[in-house]
Order: C-alpha cells, then structure tokens, then sequence
C-alpha cells in the first residue's frame, strides 16, 4: 500500500513544477531548525511511516540496518519516497508500457517486502535487457541498489546510465553527488560529470551537479563559477544563488555573496507577490524560505562587521520581529564592534 507521504509526492511532482526546488529548500529549512534546537533531525523512518511503506520489512529490520548508515541517513526518507514515485509514475517512462511497468513494480515491490531483493534485481535486470534505455527502470533499479543491495558502485553505473540517456535528469545526478561525495571518490564523479558537460555544452543541470559536489567536498572557490551558471535553472534559481552565497561566504568573498543573497530575495520575493496576487496555496512555505535567506543574510553581514546593513536586511521580515533567531541576531549586530 502506497504510504500517505508517497501519494502527496507524486501529486506534488505532476502537479508542481517547483516540486524539487520545494524538497531542496524544505531540506536546508530543517537543517536551520535543528540547528536552532526547534527541530530533531531523524536518521531514518519511524516505525509509523514503515508501516505504510513497502520499502521495511515487516520485522522492521531493515529500518535498523539502514539508519546505521550515517552517510546516507539524511537523505533516507527522500529516498524512499523517490522509490515509490518512480515506481507508480509509469506514464513518465518511454519504452515499457505502462500496465507492464506496473506489474513489474508490483512484483519488486513484493519481493523487497520479503527481503528478496536479489530476487527483485533480477526481474528488473531482465527488463533492461529489453529495454536498455528506460529511464525510470534503471533509477528504480538504482535505489534498490543503495537501499536494499547495499552496493553503492552498482547504483553509480545505473545512474551514470540515466544521466548518459537525459543529461537533465536532476534525480540522477542528484543521487551521483550523494555517492560520489567522498574525498576517495569525488574525482571519480568529477571525471564523469566533466565528460557529460563536455558532451553537452552550456548545460546548467550538469553545471550545478558539478559545482555542488566541488562545494561539498570543501572546494568552494573552485564551486562558484559552476554554481553561477546553474542560476539559470529558474525553477531552483533561488536555491542555487543561495549556495553561491555558501561557496562565496566560504572563499571569503563577501561581496559576491551578498548579490547572490540579493538575487535569491529577488526572486522569492517576486514569487510571494504572485502567490498573494492569485490566491495560491503555498504561501506560508515561501515566507519561511524568505525568513531562512535573510537570517542567513544578516548572519554573513555581521560576520563581517556590517551592523546597518544586517539589521536593514531584519527589518524585511514580515510578522517574525519576535522570533528567538531575529532577537539574537539584533543582539549579536548591536554589541558587535566596528572593526
């Protein structure tokens, strides 16, 4: 039975075009959170949600086993609910009709549930051989493979197999930096993704893949310029000017960093405008990503002395002047020596 998290997902990913751009910022919304000691990061599913998924086994072993993998625990309930999209979102796929792509689903669902997944490799790799290039067979394929084989240098193939059909494929490459981001790996994953940006020019998915998995094995300088080109992804612009901020902050360009931050406030203003203007839901998730870019705003520019500005860039925020976050940082800007 597909898990109430899942069906919201999967509407959320036909009907919402920002539906990735809304689960990277609501991801970095949870990190400010626990950060701020309001929110407890959980490593993993909860014996609630494995109820409702097909992806634990009843005995909930499996929940035990994964939760232990620390590197990839953050991302565990995203992961999961990937699967399940991909499995039931058979009029994304190509080149296996849609009632076969169901019953293949179905039956490596049910052989997960067992604790049969070499069983459920199987079926799906006898599905490739017929249909080597469908997309959503090899990403299913490549979740199984880190979830349930445990076998991370399968799951790179297949996803470097995705990203060889459909340069595009933001899943994909999103999963590749996850397992490429290792100091023993990440050249690995620079070399491939170098191929694949030499093989398809001007493309900012690829771009942004790049420059993420340079940010996040702490080469931030060498990270701006592949960022910079990703802003052009509108659907995820705020979010990628907002990590050229980060890898600037960090490279110890300030000024590069607060256009970037000007420019995501730009267009996550621009966007609560039109959501107020038409009535659309959604509003109340918008303002927390304004809320999370100012305070992070505020944050450089007292770290670098500049009080006035840092306290314009509060005094933006609707309806929160009261918040714990905003007065600590009014506190920190006001006993903070010029330099």
């Amino acid at each position: 039975m597909t898990s109430p998290k899942a069906t919201w997902f999967k509407t959320a990913m036909f009907n919402n075009s920002k539906a990735l751009a809304f689960i990277m910022v609501l991801g970095i919304g949870m990190i400010y959170l626990k950060d701020q000691g309001l929110l407890p990061f959980v490593d993993g599913p909860n014996e609630t949600d494995s109820q409702g998924s097909s992806e634990v086994s009843s005995d909930g072993k499996n929940v035990e086993t994964r939760s232990n993998e620390k590197s990839r625990s953050k991302f565990f309930g995203l992961a999961q609910l990937t699967r399940e999209f991909l499995a039931e979102s058979s009029s994304k796929t190509e080149h296996i009709p849609s009632d076969e792509y169901q019953s293949l689903m179905e039956k490596v669902r049910n052989l997960v549930d067992r604790g049969e997944a070499q069983a459920a490799a199987l079926l799906l790799e006898e599905a490739l051989l017929s249909n080597p290039t469908d997309a959503a067979l090899l990403m299913e394929y490549g979740m199984l493979s880190v979830l349930d084989l445990k076998d991370p240098e399968k799951a790179k193939g297949l996803f470097e197999r995705v990203v060889g059909i459909d340069p595009n494929h933001r899943g994909a490459l999103n999963e590749l930096i996850m397992l490429y981001n290792d100091p023993q790996k990440i050249e690995g994953g620079l070399e491939f993704l170098k191929a694949r940006m030499a093989a398809a020019e001007d493309n900012p998915e690829l771009e942004y893949a790049y420059g993420k998995l340079l940010m996040e094995n702490g080469r931030q300088s060498e990270s701006i310029k592949y960022l910079e080109k990703a802003t052009e992804l509108k659907d995820i612009a705020d979010q990628v000017f907002l990590e050229v901020a980060e890898a600037s902050e960090a490279a110890g360009q300030i000024d590069r960093a607060v256009a970037a931050y000007q420019k995501a406030l730009q267009i996550q203003n621009a966007e609560l405008q039109a959501a107020r203007a038409e009535g659309r839901s959604g509003i109340d998730f918008i303002e927390d990503r304004i809320f999370i870019t100012r305070v992070s705003y505020a944050r450089s520019l007292i770290a670098e002395g500049r009080r006035a500005e840092a306290n314009e860039v509060l005094d933006g925020i609707e309806g929160r002047q009261n918040d714990p976050t905003m007065i600590s940082l009014r506190q920190e800007a006001a006993s903070q020596r010029r330099f």
